[in-house]
Parts: C-alpha cells; sequence; structure tokens
C-alpha cells in the first residue's frame, strides 16, 4: 500500500479547502500480497488547505493484478460539484507519493503518471523480429524482457502502435502478444491490408516477459510481417 500525499485546487487556482478526492478504479482487481478484493471505490478527505490529511494510503497499480488497471480520479468541493478532472492515473513506485505531481503522458487522453520523486516517463516502442517472407505457423516472432514498469494502452492506441506488411492476407490472420505466457493482445491483419490492433490495456513491470506468436495456421499469402508496439516506460 502507497502512502499518498498532494493538494488541489480548482482552474482559478482556489484551493478544494474541505473537499474530496476520489478514485474509481477501471476494473476489478486483486491484491497481489494478500490475495483479496481491491476496493473499486476510494474517497479522501482534503482539509482546509486542499490537501490530503496525513497518513493517507492507497493500493497502487503495481500492486493489484491483472496488469492494465488504472484509476479514474475527480476532486469535488465542499458543496459538491466536480473542481478537478476527471484524471486517469496509474499510481506506482515507492512511498510517499506526491499525487498533485501530475505529469502528463499520451497513453488515453487524458491521462496523467503518478509515481515517485525522480521518475522519467519515455513513449518507446518494441518490435517483432524481421519477418520477410512468411514464419512457420505458431513461430515465436518477439521475445522481450523488461527492465522497467511500462504502460500499453487500451488497443495500442496513444501513442499508437503500427504494422505494415509486404502482401495482404487471404483471410484474417492474427498475431498473438503474450506477457509471461498469458494472451494480453491480438494484431490481426485481414485482406486488406489493415491492422486491427485489440487489448484492454497493461503493464509490464520489470523482469515480465513479452513474446508474439504467428498465426497458427498461418495464412496462405500474408507476408513481409511488420508490427511495432508502442508504449510508455514509467521511469
Amino acid at each position: 500500500m502507497k502512502q499518498i500525499y498532494g493538494s488541489w485546487q480548482d482552474a482559478r487556482g482556489n484551493r478544494a479547502a474541505n473537499g474530496q478526492l476520489h478514485f474509481s478504479l477501471n476494473q476489478d482487481a486483486v491484491i497481489v500480497t494478500i490475495a483479496h478484493a481491491a476496493p473499486r471505490e476510494v474517497n479522501f478527505q482534503l482539509d482546509k488547505t486542499g490537501a490530503l490529511m496525513a497518513g493517507s494510503q492507497i493500493w497502487g497499480n503495481d500492486e493489484l493484478s491483472p496488469n492494465g488497471t488504472y484509476y479514474t480520479s475527480t476532486v469535488t468541493a465542499q458543496g459538491g460539484g466536480v473542481i478537478w478532472g476527471p484524471q486517469w492515473f496509474v499510481i506506482s513506485g515507492s512511498s510517499p507519493i506526491n499525487l498533485s505531481r501530475i505529469l502528463p503522458i499520451k497513453m488515453i487522453p487524458p491521462t496523467s503518471q503518478v509515481t515517485g520523486p525522480g521518475t522519467e516517463i519515455k513513449t518507446m516502442d518494441i518490435s517483432s523480429d524481421n519477418m520477410f517472407g512468411q514464419p512457420q505457423p505458431g513461430q515465436l516472432v518477439l521475445l522481450h524482457t523488461f527492465a522497467f514498469p511500462s504502460v500499453f494502452p487500451v488497443n495500442f492506441a496513444s501513442p499508437a502502435s503500427y504494422a505494415t506488411v509486404g502482401l495482404p492476407a487471404t483471410a484474417p490472420a492474427t498475431y498473438v502478444v503474450n506477457l509471461n505466457g498469458s494472451p494480453v493482445g491480438t494484431v490481426t491483419f485481414s485482406p486488406t491490408g489493415v491492422p486491427q490492433f485489440q487489448t484492454a490495456g497493461f503493464i509490464a513491470n520489470p523482469g515480465d516477459r513479452m513474446t508474439m506468436i504467428a498465426p497458427e495456421p498461418m495464412d496462405l499469402t500474408l507476408s513481409d510481417v511488420a508490427i511495432s508496439l508502442a508504449y510508455t516506460r514509467l521511469n
């Protein structure tokens, strides 16, 4: 569980005195260390300066399963009504974490990344092997181990992923993206040659292993496939 702090104000710079900070998880999740369901809604009272009370805590997204969880956050005034947000957050890193130190990233607008001091955020990509011609059915075409926490957005968009082909498929053909052996996304090629990216979004932690598997059976004509998956490195 993360120790959190911070203070908020409205668009005019007025402090959110005696307001509330609200968090909502995007999906059901389990706290990994205790195998217990994480609360979907968490609310915090702000003091007269618009700051979190001392001792405030929340489960970080790097402490939850499945990967890809995030919080939607808003601040409401004392009498009700949203004065800040909503913003999407991935809370990770070592405690204490300053939640009002917002660093925008291009994950899914409007989105913010919240981490501890000294965090560096970069948009990066990871590419499949050079697949000249056709791989064998079910062949491993990408193998990568992560060294930093990395966020892959919903449907590999914002930052956007790309794929091109030499010859289009005769019928829809799907490359499967796995994280630690479990499917987390797909890239499907149709006869039009336009790829379709699908994923619920996920976070890869240091030491996690990503693979990509070619279609099985392999399409008759699909060849010279190049796939680049974009993600945001959190530190």
